[in-house]
């Protein structure tokens, strides 16, 4: 994983849609999308809940996403 794949983590949690994140960061949605189903791969546990209104976070992805945002002092 890598420290990319946190930011777009963290900024999808923060705004709830891969689509106004992917403009947040400046990337394109597809890619957005491939690299968080990389790194859900590589943890073996889904982050997120696609559906027709947006994104959710699963009860994992909170807590995936509360410990590595936990740690700093600013918002990535």
């Amino acid at each position: 994983m890598k420290i990319e794949q946190i930011q777009q983590i963290i900024e999808v949690a923060q705004v709830g849609s891969i689509n106004r994140a992917s403009q947040n960061l400046y990337i394109a949605q597809s890619t957005l999308s491939s690299s968080i189903k990389c790194v859900e791969t590589e943890l073996r546990q889904k982050l997120f809940i696609r559906t027709q209104k947006g994104i959710e976070q699963t009860e994992f992805g909170k807590i995936f996403v509360k410990y590595i945002d936990e740690g700093n002092e600013e918002p990535i």
